[in-house]
């Protein structure tokens, strides 16, 4: 699940280790140490642009960041499943891109990590490529291709920061969907 998952991105730990066994009912402990943490006291900036409620700061995740920007948009509210409240990717694109373009103009030299993190490619399934002709039976796989032109966005944004060159660059996903498979029909059960 997603939020066992990203505690183990950022920690390095398993969910026996770190104790975010699920969604919704655990925090990170700040007994352990995130990515974040162990970079800012090396002098990076740090900033984190998530997509779902889920890894909301409530959760731990903040631990380390100068800056955890999430908020769920109008369109992402979802009352009756609270879990998949979110933000689209291109929202979350435009609050990183802003962030680095905030940066060149400050004449920023310092090193950053920066975690973008999509959600978009969960139900329900509202990818705005979806309405094209090779996506209209494929909703999920509109999703992806929708978060992968929000990700060209966001490298070229890099490259007009003048940081591509200089830029580690990680993609990392938590876990992908069932479609069916064995009778699920997205992810957590398997």
């Amino acid at each position: 699940l997603t939020l066992p998952s990203h505690a183990t991105i950022l920690t390095g730990l398993t969910p026996l280790s770190h104790g975010v066994h699920d969604n919704g009912s655990y925090r990170l402990s700040k007994d352990h140490v995130t990515l974040a943490e162990t970079l800012s006291e090396r002098g990076y900036d740090t900033a984190a642009f998530v997509g779902c409620f889920v890894l909301d700061e409530r959760f731990g995740l903040n631990q380390g960041f100068d800056l955890y920007d999430f908020e769920v948009s109008e369109d992402g509210y979802r009352p009756q499943m609270p879990d998949y409240n979110e933000r689209s990717a291109t929202e979350v694109t435009d609050s990183a891109v802003r962030w680095l373009s905030e940066r060149a103009e400050a004449g920023s030299d310092a090193p950053f990590f920066a975690w973008v993190h999509y959600f978009d490619p969960h139900l329900p399934y509202r990818s705005p490529l979806q309405r094209l002709t090779r996506f209209a039976a494929r909703p999920y796989d509109a999703e992806i291709a929708y978060v992968d032109a929000e990700l060209g966005r966001l490298l070229r944004a890099l490259d007009d920061a003048g940081a591509a060159d200089e830029t580690l660059i990680v993609v990392a996903g938590d876990h992908g969907e069932a479609l069916g498979e064995h009778g699920e029909p997205t992810h957590g059960m398997l």
